[in-house]
């Protein structure tokens, strides 16, 4: 029966329950250390980045991830090249090549490579059930 089954598991299920109940205090204990640790350093911050840097050192120590500030970030973005800051440019050139291509007849071999078109997909295709 059921209870008969209970019983002869009880010992079991009350050593897990123990041990869940010892973990899950150790865990608050935890977390009311971290909140603890955030709230003084949040009493420490001089402003707006201070506290992103707090909050992101305490997501870093949570994860074990490396350590980042906004100061790094700053200086990770500074450091990528000029190229963002050129789409604008490089698009108006390839739309001025474009133009040139179209006005100069634009079909294959007008920039000087004969190009075959492309070759025609395979029967079936991802709506044809496999086997």
């Amino acid at each position: 029966s059921p209870l008969q089954s209970v019983r002869a598991h009880a010992d079991e299920a009350g050593e897990f329950l123990a041990t869940a109940a010892r973990v899950a205090t150790e865990q608050t204990g935890n977390l009311h250390g971290r909140l603890a640790s955030f709230e003084a350093g949040l009493a420490h911050c001089g402003g707006a980045e201070d506290a992103i840097n707090l909050l992101i050192g305490g997501f870093s120590e949570l994860t074990g991830a490396p350590r980042v500030t906004v100061q790094d970030l700053r200086d990770l973005w500074a450091s990528v090249p000029g190229v963002f800051d050129q789409i604008d440019e490089l698009a108006a050139g390839l739309r001025r090549r474009a133009a040139t291509l179209g006005a100069a007849g634009g079909g294959p071999g007008s920039a000087g490579v004969d190009a075959a078109p492309p070759p025609e997909p395979p029967a079936g295709g991802p709506d044809v059930p496999l086997p």
